[in-house]
């Protein structure tokens, strides 16, 4: 019985370093699915994956996480950005040495999208909107493509901003907008990403 559970565990342990491999660092893979057939499929695959391009944190009047994630695919652009804004259940927050953290949080976090209220601006009292969008660009008749999101649940699995390099990773559930092209029909998108050591900025915010 030992040796069996010592052979089970030493396989699930392979298992697990194999899945681990896999994931590659510094890009988000998007999975794409239709929930409501329009007159066109959106131009990319349902499984997508795109080099992350930059992080910057903002912090002043608007507390924020930005990350751009853009990649050329054979002439077609394809780029995917989020903007995720502080909130009370999100507390973005600069650390005295210049690191970036979310305050009063035990980390791997799940905030659920109808939870998920920015706070306003601090000097001109005006909402913020949290959002998401998937972008393609071609040069062609067919010109830009693009699907906007909702959050429906973030996940923060870990996180680490240090020196000017950030460590993250993120899971993501997303519901595309109304003002997304009706022509596409409606989609859901999961996301994951693991950040590695990625030259992060930060912007203060008047």
């Amino acid at each position: 019985m030992t040796l069996f559970s010592a052979a089970c565990s030493s396989t699930i342990k392979k298992e697990t370093e194999k899945s681990i491999e896999k994931v590659v660092v510094n890009e988000a893979t998007i999975v794409l699915h239709q929930n409501s057939k329009g007159k066109e499929r959106f131009p990319l695959k349902d499984t997508i994956n795109i080099s992350l391009e930059s992080i910057e944190t903002s912090s002043g009047s608007c507390s924020s996480l930005n990350l751009t994630f853009a990649e050329n695919d054979g002439g077609r652009v394809n780029s995917f950005d989020l903007f995720l804004p502080a909130a009370p259940q999100l507390k973005w927050h600069q650390t005295r040495d210049g690191g970036f953290e979310l305050y009063e949080t035990k980390l791997p976090y799940t905030l659920h999208g109808d939870n998920y209220v920015p706070y306003k601006d601090a000097l001109r009292d005006t909402e913020i909107r949290a959002s998401a969008y998937l972008q393609s660009i071609i040069k062609s008749p067919d010109g830009t493509a693009m699907m906007y999101f909702r959050y429906n649940e973030i996940t923060i699995i870990s996180m680490d901003f240090k020196d000017g390099k950030a460590n993250l990773e993120m899971n993501l559930k997303l519901v595309s907008e109304q003002m997304s092209d009706p022509v596409y029909g409606s989609y859901n998108a999961d996301v994951h990403f693991v950040v590695k050591n990625f030259a992060s900025s930060m912007m203060m915010v008047d």
